[in-house]
């Protein structure tokens, strides 16, 4: 199998990284993680656009499940309670809730009742990689099912977490921090702009999909290390012998959608960050990458002198374009050095906080909830709905991680409200948003992008199977669920 080509990471490698700036804390909790490589075997169609209906033509890079446990169990416990909390994370654009009910159920084929887990306790993620399978029969004009394939992957899946839940789950110190992308690599890409239609009147004023670089958006780099706190074995990381690193996890709000070849297999700039990390702390260490709200956010690779049919389409502004196989060697590269030097930031504040630990873990809980599409769409989209969930790791003290997940393609400006409406319910925790959880409906837009119309506001329906309109407030509708779920609400909204 081919490997997408490296980007040096140790000549840009910065021992200081982000060290003065990193924010974060350190914990100890009972873990154990897995990688699962789940590349196609044989040519079958990907996901991501709708223009490419053909197999891939070839493997340009590895896609992979990363599974982490967090928690001791017991297992079958009460809803939202305690327990073990598997995050999986898989390449793919989208799980689905066909795919998360076949995991579940090969799990309980394989393991007693007492044994099996509630189904909330298992947090699927997609990384949304435009270079995989589809996973998700709901959205055929993305992607088709490859049956074959789809059943593969969730008998690898259920291997997988039964060998976790058969397996005892060791302590680690768990340490996380964050800090600023600094190179600028994401852009916003909706902006208002003249634009050339085929039809009548043919010069028009709208929201196209164009770079944007005076949208805000929070261009944070969140990641955790979890080091075994049993043993002493050597791990490659720089400074000397330490403990073997039991898994890292990183997040960050940005399409995956750089890899210059769409007709290739690829987990794009995830995977190539997977790999940097490994050269950097371990070759088999699992990495887990939690996506952030990147509904209108992509790599920024421009330029202002398009092709003809780019200009003649849209008149003025930058344009986005491919990238060069060197560009995007370049770009993952600075991304993986800044995530390496973040590393090396926050597994030194793991040892220097090392002493102040204590006996005590950090216990992981899970609140859901589902808001029904037909509270926020107005038109018939058969029982479809949006999930919800908080994801919460918290010491005895308050201190810990708190994860919103949202299911859908969640724009950039809704992570400041969840960020407000979190200000009770995770009071002391590191808040981490994440979005592409569990059954992806479509994007989720604010009222201002609503009113503004373009392809995140209504564009998108078509592709995504949806009927009808966003209805008014659907960002004050979201935040409300959020808040119900902090104050310990849960189910149907």
């Amino acid at each position: 199998m081919g490997m997408a080509m490296q980007t040096g990471i140790d000549a840009q490698y910065s021992p200081k990284g982000d060290a003065d700036n990193v924010q974060g804390g350190a914990m100890l909790v009972p873990c154990d993680s897995v990688c699962v490589d789940i590349t196609p075997s044989h040519a079958v169609p990907l996901a991501g656009y709708a223009h490419r209906l053909s197999a891939f033509e070839r493997v340009a890079d590895s896609l992979e499940a990363n599974i982490l446990r967090l928690g001791r169990g017991s297992e079958g416990g009460s809803e939202g309670g305690s327990g073990s909390v598997f995050i999986i994370q898989i390449d793919t654009l989208f799980c689905s809730a066909a795919l998360t009910a076949a995991v579940y159920e090969a799990i309980g084929a394989r393991v007693a009742a007492g044994s099996l887990p509630p189904r909330e306790h298992l947090v699927f993620v997609a990384s949304h990689t435009h270079g995989a399978p589809s996973l998700d029969p709901t959205k055929p004009l993305l992607g088709a099912v490859n049956k074959e394939y789809f059943d593969a992957v969730v008998e690898k899946l259920a291997v997988a977490l039964v060998s976790l839940l058969q397996g005892a789950a060791r302590p680690c110190s768990l340490a996380y921090g964050a800090a600023q992308e600094h190179k600028n690599l994401a852009v916003a890409r909706r902006r208002r702009s003249v634009f050339i239609n085929r039809a009548w009147p043919y010069v028009h004023f709208g929201t196209v999909m164009q770079p944007n670089p005076k949208t805000p958006f929070d261009r944070t780099i969140r990641l955790a290390v979890l080091r075994r706190a049993d043993d002493a074995q050597e791990s490659t990381t720089k400074g000397g012998t330490e403990r073997a690193v039991e898994c890292v996890v990183w997040g960050w709000a940005c399409h995956p959608v750089l890899y210059p070849d769409t007709a290739a297999v690829s987990a794009d700039y995830v995977g190539h960050v997977r790999r940097a990390v490994r050269r950097h702390v371990g070759a088999d260490v699992p990495v887990v990458f939690l996506p952030g709200f990147a509904g209108d956010l992509r790599p920024r690779i421009v330029t202002r002198r398009p092709s003809l049919r780019a200009r003649l389409a849209l008149p003025f502004g930058a344009v986005f374009r491919p990238a060069e196989t060197a560009e995007y060697e370049q770009w993952c590269g600075d991304l993986g050095a800044q995530i390496c030097n973040l590393y090396e930031a926050v597994a030194g504040r793991m040892a220097g906080e090392a002493g102040a630990q204590d006996e005590a873990c950090a216990v992981p809980s899970v609140r859901c909830a589902e808001v029904d599409l037909s509270e926020i769409i107005d038109g018939d989209n058969g029982g479809k709905s949006c999930p919800l969930a908080v994801l919460s790791l918290k010491m005895p003290d308050g201190r810990g991680i708190c994860w919103p997940l949202v299911g859908a393609e969640a724009l950039a400006s809704y992570d400041a409200p969840i960020r407000a409406a979190m200000d009770a319910g995770c009071e002391g925790k590191s808040v981490w948003p994440v979005a592409y959880y569990d059954a992806v409906f479509g994007y989720l837009p604010d009222d201002s992008h609503i009113a503004q119309g373009g392809y995140e506001a209504q564009r998108f329906f078509g592709s995504f199977g949806l009927n009808g309109r966003f209805k008014p407030n659907v960002q004050g509708r979201i935040v409300a669920a959020f808040q119900r779920l902090f104050e310990g609400g849960g189910g149907a909204v």
